[in-house]
């Protein structure tokens, strides 16, 4: 991905690919793809721990949900708030 520079004093705005998780601070993101098991789980543990649960990005069949009233992380462990899952259903996590 590019990096996008913009400079206008006294204001600076950079965008770029890079982002970072508690292993890899200012590294790639992370992508967890979270099986559901059963129908209806809502607990899942995720294969690292990240550093702002916050600034997550969880992504059910595409649609992104939004932290603390679709989904939160306490630790390594994804509790699931919103529509009943199916294991039909994808969840796709970055971080």
């Amino acid at each position: 991905m590019t990096q996008i520079t913009i400079t206008t004093s006294p204001i600076q705005l950079s965008i770029g690919a890079a982002c970072g998780n508690a292993s890899t601070p200012g590294g790639e993101q992370e992508r967890a793809l979270l099986a559901i098991a059963t129908n209806g789980q809502t607990v899942f543990t995720l294969p690292t721990t990240p550093a702002l649960p916050s600034l997550t990005q969880l992504y059910l069949n595409g649609v992104k949900a939004v932290y603390g009233t679709g989904y939160v992380i306490d630790g390594s462990i994804l509790n699931w708030l919103g529509v009943t899952l199916s294991t039909t259903d994808e969840l796709e996590l970055l971080y």
